[in-house]
This record gives C-alpha cells, sequence and structure tokens, in this order.
C-alpha cells in the first residue's frame, strides 16, 4: 500500500493514504479493528521507530509498505477510536515499532533512488 509521509522526527514519523478506500482495504486485511465508514481520518501516527542512519522517511515522499512490514507494530486503538468522546481529531490510528531491527525505508520508497 502507498503511505505518503507528511512529517517525521528522529523516531516518529506521520503518515497518509492517498484515498479512504485503500485505507479501508490495508485495514481490512491487517484485522486492525472494524472499519468505520463515518469516520473521515486518515493519518497514522508512528512511534519508537529504529531507523538505519540516512535512511529513514523524508517528508513528501511516497512509500509503498508491503503488509508484513507491519507485523512487528502494536496498534493503539484505545485512544483513537472514533467511539471515544476524546479522540484525536486528527489521527485515526497510532502505531508502536516494537521491533529490533533498524528499519531501511529507502527500500520502500517509490522513486527507487538510492542515496
Amino acid at each position: 500500500m502507498l503511505f505518503y509521509c507528511e512529517a517525521k522526527s528522529n523516531n516518529s514519523a506521520v503518515l497518509d493514504v492517498h484515498n479512504l478506500e485503500e485505507l479501508k482495504q490495508w485495514w481490512l486485511e491487517l484485522d486492525i479493528s472494524p472499519w468505520i465508514s463515518e469516520d473521515q481520518r486518515s493519518l497514522i501516527e508512528i512511534k519508537n521507530l529504529k531507523i538505519v542512519k540516512y535512511r529513514g522517511l523524508r517528508e513528501g515522499l511516497w512509500y509503498k509498505i508491503p503488509d508484513n512490514f507491519w507485523s512487528e507494530f502494536k496498534f493503539d486503538l484505545e485512544k483513537f477510536s472514533y467511539a471515544q468522546e476524546n479522540r484525536s481529531l486528527l489521527f485515526r490510528l497510532s502505531v508502536n515499532y516494537e521491533g529490533i531491527d533498524n528499519i531501511d525505508f529507502v527500500s520502500y520508497r517509490t522513486d527507487n533512488l538510492e542515496e
């Protein structure tokens, strides 16, 4: 699935998607939780990233990230649930990286540039 890097810091990032229909398909394939069509939020917050030096996410670029990439992430559904009264107005989902390996995001870039 394609993800767009909206913002990043040393160990976190904000990703967006091309459209909600693709997000819905990804959401259901990963069996995150029931999909709520009324929820129009699309931003995903990623925290606790471990990144290969100089090979992290870059703002303004698209990344094709396979479904198996998310196997070492924990999905935080509690505070972002559409049913929550104090839910985030921007973020649909927050995920925390729980893996031990550093991630090389350059391999997922859609422009296929090696730097």
